[in-house]
Parts: structure tokens; sequence; C-alpha cells
């Protein structure tokens, strides 16, 4: 969609992006995000959270939970006992990982 029609259609384009809107801009959405984008292989939840200090295993689990929900990544379980879980980009959610990156290096520039 060109910038031109983006303006043309905002009414339509907010109402139509509103939940994944929500989502990016709820605590730990672009942390968790970064974290993933930089990964080739799947991340553990310790993992997770050893590199985002900043928000509660909570905050965490729930952000995960909806980023699996609208279909950004995924959580593969091994049958192992202790339990292993892993996250993942999907498709979806590496077609994130441009804008993701560039967004932080505006942040990053301008900060």
């Amino acid at each position: 969609m060109a910038e031109s029609e983006i303006i043309r259609d905002l009414p339509e384009v907010l109402r139509r992006t509103r939940t994944l809107r929500g989502l990016f801009s709820s605590k730990g959405t672009v942390e968790i995000m970064l974290s993933l984008c930089c990964s080739k292989r799947g991340v553990r939840f310790t993992e997770l959270h050893r590199m985002i200090q900043e928000i509660s295993t909570r905050t965490l689990a729930t952000r995960l939970r909806e980023l699996e929900k609208n279909g950004i990544l995924t959580r593969h379980s091994f049958n192992e006992i202790p339990p292993r879980v892993e996250y993942r980009l999907t498709g979806k959610g590496q077609g994130l990982v441009n804008a993701i990156l560039a967004l932080t290096r505006w942040m990053k520039k301008w900060s």
C-alpha cells in the first residue's frame, strides 16, 4: 500500500490494524522481537527473561502468548523432563525483522 493510499484510507487502516498496533505498543513486545530476530535458533523463556531484564516473567509470558496468538512466533514444547519450550519467529514474524531493526537504529540514533 502506497503512502498516499494509507493517508486516504487512514480510518480503515487504523480500524484494521488496531489489534497489532495494540500488541506492538505493549510493554516488552519490541524487546521480545529484537531478542528473537537476532537469533537463528529457538530461544527459551529463561533466556528471553535474562536478555530482557526490565519486564516481569508474568508480562513476558503474556506477551509471548499474544505474539503466538497473532501468528508472529511459534512455541515448541519438547517432550523432556524437565520440560523445555522454545520460541521462534514465524514467516509473518520474520517479515517484521527489517522494520524492527530500522526502528531500533532510529531510536539509537535519536536517543
